[in-house]
């Protein structure tokens, strides 16, 4: 007696035990539609794309996070580090839409909302920037972050009060920045006091020794309190670090004739 074929069914051969990779792939080949067994998760490509990311290695993030969103569209977190590399690349207008699609799918990321005060900050879209930073703020107030990007904010609209405001509760925080009490001693220089610029801009230095703007601005501090030795030490080491820094030399150039130029923005 003969034995049926069952309907749909088919036969392989036996998959060889070489190696559980070789395996699997011989498989996928083999059977129509398991080709999702050699397809990366997405969450090992949102990890492997943030481990990336960690390393700076921007543009070999990006093909993995735009697979991962792409895959799994509903995914906060692949949006997100998304935004974080586009913003990195400098595609603000990119980055903001993933930023903002993060946003709306799981809420409570204030590292989010500090980009998206960032990105419309330069863009001068300040209302939108405000509205961010003070959300970022609200969500991890202990955080230096949210302050910083008020701060910017603040120097934006000319409202140096308020961006000292800002910085000195940046200040408060455990992950101490040179660029915070460089922008904090830069706005005390813009509103006249020059002794709180100088203790600022003293910690800047002392904080990160080799950051040539808060150098260069200390030099204004030191000249303007009629410190001359001291402000021509640190124009020279301004110009050391950074050579191609043109506000020292001026700075250098001019010493004693007239005060200082201070670095024409706050860092960021």
């Amino acid at each position: 007696m003969s034995r049926k074929k069952s309907v749909g069914s088919r036969a392989f051969p036996p998959i060889p035990l070489i190696g559980g990779g070789i395996a699997v792939l011989l498989l996928a080949l083999a059977v129509p539609g398991a080709s999702w067994l050699v397809r990366p998760s997405v969450g090992r490509l949102v990890t492997e794309g943030a481990e990336l990311s960690r390393q700076g290695r921007w543009t070999e993030a990006l093909p993995l996070l735009d697979r991962a969103v792409t895959a799994a569209p509903r995914n906060a977190e692949a949006h997100f580090l998304k935004g974080v590399v586009l913003e990195r690349l400098k595609r603000p207008a990119e980055a903001a839409d993933e930023l903002e699609a993060a946003i709306v799918l799981e809420g409570g990321r204030a590292e989010a909302h500090r980009l998206l005060a960032r990105i419309y900050e330069k863009a001068g879209r300040y209302d939108q920037a405000f509205a961010n930073a003070l959300e970022a703020v609200r969500l991890n107030p202990k955080a230096a972050a949210g302050y910083r990007a008020l701060g910017l904010i603040y120097f934006g609209q000319g409202r140096y009060g308020k961006a000292i405001e800002a910085y000195e509760k940046a200040k408060t925080s455990p992950a101490e920045s040179g660029w915070v009490h460089n922008n904090l001693g830069f706005a005390y220089l813009l509103t006249g006091d020059l002794r709180a610029a100088r203790r600022e801009l003293e910690r800047a230095i002392a904080v990160a020794p080799d950051l040539a703007v808060a150098r260069n601005n200390l030099g204004v501090a030191y000249e303007r309190l009629g410190m001359v030795t001291e402000a021509r030490r640190e124009y020279l080491m301004a110009v050391r670090i950074d050579p191609g820094y043109a506000n020292p030399r001026e700075n250098l150039d001019a010493l004693g004739a007239a005060h200082g130029a201070a670095h024409p923005k706050p860092g960021r």
